[in-house]
């Protein structure tokens, strides 16, 4: 165990399977715009068991718990206004999306966030790449989850670069970019290969929570699956190590 953690600490993955697979899926460019979506890509499918038994279900009840609402209400807001939001919705934002809500005895080792992780291992990093917020420089910031404050990476507009990494231009007008990155090795020491599988699930849960604290401050949220994942790995010197960037989410004053 003790060679593993030395491997870690150099930043040299110990799983080679995994580290594999994601490069395989890597996105390195992407291609021209098709005008004409092809009919596969519109209609959806739902799976029925039209010989079985049918068990007919109650309305739900009503509640005036707001989890309720906000869960019918959610959706991927894709319009932004050049509205400036405040810090203290940014700050509400990251804590109750993936803030620290629980610690036993004091036990670092034993803390608890908002959203579940396989062995609370919390494999995933939180960054804040900044547009449009009051009190707060333009650029690009990592929450430090553990003291519940932000660390300046740099300070620049990062409106056109964030735009050539996903192409699309949500990224440029929200207020900020929530990128979501995973240290997988935080969960392989435990899990092995499984532990990378369990990552991209936690950062599902994560992404949710976004989504219904924005909803719930009246904030719109999209989620983005695609970008060059060299480009923003470089933009957070991640390129070399065994953290990756797999998920973003564009944040903003809905239009």
């Amino acid at each position: 165990m003790k060679l593993k953690i030395k491997n870690i600490l150099n930043k040299k993955s110990i799983f080679n399977l995994s580290d594999s697979f994601h490069k395989s899926m890597e996105i390195t460019s992407f291609p021209k715009k098709n005008k004409n979506t092809p009919p596969s890509w519109i209609k959806i499918n739902y799976k029925t068991y039209p010989r079985l038994k049918r068990i007919l279900l109650p309305k739900p009840a009503k509640t005036k718990n707001n989890i309720f609402k906000l869960l019918i209400s959610r959706r991927s807001v894709r319009d932004f206004s050049d509205k400036t939001i405040s810090l203290v919705k940014l700050s509400t934002i990251l804590y109750y999306s993936a803030g620290i809500t629980y610690i036993e005895n004091n036990n670092w080792d034993v803390a608890l966030r908002s959203y579940p992780s396989g062995g609370a291992r919390y494999p995933l990093e939180l960054y804040v790449l900044v547009n449009n917020v009051k009190k707060l420089k333009e650029g690009i910031y990592h929450y430090n989850v553990k003291d519940n404050y932000l660390e300046t990476l740099i300070e620049t507009d990062c409106h056109k670069i964030i735009e050539n990494i996903t192409t699309q231009n949500i990224t440029k007008e929200a207020n900020v970019v929530i990128i979501i990155s995973a240290v997988f090795d935080r969960t392989r020491i435990k899990y092995g290969d499984r532990g990378y599988r369990f990552s991209f699930i936690e950062s599902g849960h994560l992404a949710q929570n976004l989504y219904l604290v924005s909803e719930a401050l009246s904030l719109g949220c999209c989620t983005i699956g695609g970008f060059i994942d060299d480009k923003i790995n470089c933009l957070l010197d991640l390129n070399d190590t065994c953290e990756k960037v797999i998920y973003l989410a564009a944040i903003g004053s809905k239009k």
